[in-house]
């Protein structure tokens, strides 16, 4: 066998093996991205491992072959019953969500109904001394933030003239 066969049956081995498809039902980091709407890999990367940890999703190491050579990456898959990626951050963040008691509201929610700054509001209940209670409540994407509540009946009486 010649040398330029040997050379030609490893390009061939090769071209081969760049066509290699990833599995079907998995997902790289870009396309986790793509599905959050997050603007940098980094934080999808970050959000599937948590993802991972709490057994929401599904990892492996996928050895991939691309123009450069050869490449190692982790693809991902939901696990039942989340169909949607939405669904399991979803899922991820309800674990440590607390509920809101019915009659109360955040300051910044007024303001907005207001049309006022969020300080105003915020200064106007420091000045009252309204009762506030700090709740951890799901802000979407970004996760579990800790909010400032306020009793809707008390803000009503301060604002009573504007509403």
């Amino acid at each position: 066998m010649k040398a330029a066969d040997i050379a030609a049956r490893l390009g061939k081995s090769l071209k081969a093996k760049e066509r290699d498809p990833m599995p079907k039902g998995w997902y790289t980091v870009r396309d986790i991205q793509t599905e959050l709407g997050m603007r940098w890999a980094s934080n999808a990367s970050t959000r599937a491992k948590n993802l991972h940890d709490r057994g929401i999703i599904e990892r492996k190491l996928w050895h991939a072959y691309k123009d450069f050579g050869y490449a190692r990456a982790y693809i991902y898959r939901l696990k039942p019953p989340h169909r949607t990626w939405a669904e399991a951050v979803d899922a991820y963040h309800k674990v440590g969500e607390e509920k809101v008691p019915k009659g109360w509201s955040r300051p910044i929610d007024f303001a907005k109904l207001l049309g006022i700054s969020a300080e105003a509001v915020r200064n106007a209940i420091r000045r009252h001394e309204l009762p506030v209670k700090l709740i951890k409540t799901n802000r979407g994407v970004s996760g579990i933030h800790v909010n400032q509540y306020v009793r809707t009946a008390d803000i009503i009486r301060i604002y009573r003239k504007r509403l």
